[in-house]
């Protein structure tokens, strides 16, 4: 514990140690669970041959700089990193790079030896959860805190670099108007604008750095979830259909084809419980109007069913982000009541791709959880009335049963 109170002592004494070139004041203007916000206000003498411009962009960069330091102290006194993890450096360099700025005054003023003065005041404001996210990354991915490391070091060198070339255009005074020291002059506020440039893509760099391992978890943990929606989707929507549909039908009629055949007329009725689907189907996608997706039962002379649209499931309102491509594997199979005579099959649709285009409507999967009794009734993927054609008289003959059973079969999406 006092290696880590001395940490946070060294810590402050660096990060609040006056600038030669700078006046500056800092203070915490409110910290809440969420954020972090300082005020920083910096000053900066212009020097001969310094722009206004150049004189904004220095007195930024150095205000930046002590909104870092300050906020990466005041959290680091706030939650004392174990072991000494994660350097004071590193924390400033995060700080630094994912602070929200923005300027709040701008204000130009005289020295009493009437030299132009810059005063800037920024606001900076620190995401505490996406700050200590970023460290978590840091401690937890050798690589990441490798590359955050390199930055580091390049980003302190050109401080340093910076530091060094302020004081030398600096002390060029305005009485020094000869061709030895107009030259160096120039180079110096030329490599300067180097430096400015360079620790602004540092700070983008540190930034390229979380993202991109930002995007590989994400893109990780959106694999995960996919593969265990795919799971979902196969145990709750295709084996609960296979495995719980009850099916019945009435009594056959046997219609002669003239021929030595007969054609089998059967009504099938079937019934599920809907509940399971429902659950999984709204943990994934939207219905044809991007609400809840509900069962519309039965009504006048058809049975509609469980809808699911393509075109709400593949945009950027999609309910996840592996919603459309989730939507292409549960597209991937139909569900199918087969009934069989004998060596003679017939079967009526119950899960299918329903590919009727009525303006924007698209194709949609739809389940057709149960039949009506009525068999002038129908559902929107086919009557439930059922036809096993051409079967020879000497299979019926031996014909105790019809079979019926529930079956997954592969279709187009």
């Amino acid at each position: 514990m006092h290696k880590q109170l001395k940490i946070i002592f060294l810590i402050l004494y660096i990060f609040v140690k006056p600038s030669n070139l700078y006046g500056q004041e800092t203070k915490i203007i409110s910290d809440t669970e969420t954020a972090l916000t300082v005020q920083v206000t910096s000053k900066y003498v212009l020097g001969d041959g310094d722009s206004r411009l150049d004189g904004r962009n220095i007195t930024l960069q150095n205000a930046k700089k002590i909104a870092a330091e300050k906020a990466g102290s005041y959290i680091q006194s706030e939650k004392i990193i174990e072991d000494d993890e994660i350097k004071s450096d590193t924390i400033k360099a995060i700080s630094t790079a994912f602070m929200s700025v923005s300027v709040i005054e701008e204000l130009i003023s005289l020295t009493p030896d009437n030299r132009t003065e810059l005063t800037l005041t920024i606001q900076a404001v620190l995401d505490k959860s996406s700050f200590f996210g970023k460290l978590g990354i840091i401690k937890n991915d050798v690589r990441t805190k490798q590359q955050i490391a390199s930055l580091r070091k390049s980003n302190d060198d050109l401080q340093n670099e910076l530091e060094k070339l302020n004081q030398e255009i600096q002390s060029l005074k305005t009485a020094n108007t000869n061709k030895i020291t107009q030259k160096p002059r120039k180079e110096l506020i030329e490599r300067r604008d180097v430096v400015l440039s360079e620790m602004e893509q540092n700070e983008s760099n540190i930034r390229k750095v979380f993202e991109k391992g930002t995007l590989f978890k994400m893109a990780m943990q959106n694999s995960d979830d996919f593969d265990k929606a795919k799971q979902g989707i196969n145990t709750n929507v295709f084996q609960h259909i296979v495995n719980n549909t009850k099916i019945s039908m009435n009594d056959p009629q046997f219609l002669d084809n003239g021929d030595g055949t007969y054609n089998i007329e059967v009504v099938v009725k079937w019934d599920m419980d809907t509940e399971p689907i429902l659950t999984e189907l709204n943990k994934h996608f939207w219905d044809n109007n991007r609400r809840q997706i509900v069962f519309k039962d039965c009504y006048y002379r058809q049975c509609d069913g469980i809808k699911v649209k393509e075109l709400s499931n593949n945009d950027e309102d999609k309910k996840k982000p592996y919603s459309a491509q989730l939507y292409k594997f549960y597209t991937s199979k139909a569900a199918i009541i087969e009934l069989v005579a004998g060596t003679h099959k017939s079967q009526i649709p119950i899960m299918a791709i329903y590919r009727r285009f009525t303006g924007f409507d698209g194709p949609y999967q739809e389940i057709i959880p149960r039949s009506d009794a009525d068999i002038s009734k129908s559902t929107s993927l086919g009557s439930n009335k059922v036809i096993i054609k051409n079967v020879p008289s000497s299979i019926l003959e031996n014909l105790t049963a019809i079979d019926a059973k529930v079956l997954l079969v592969e279709q187009k999406n």
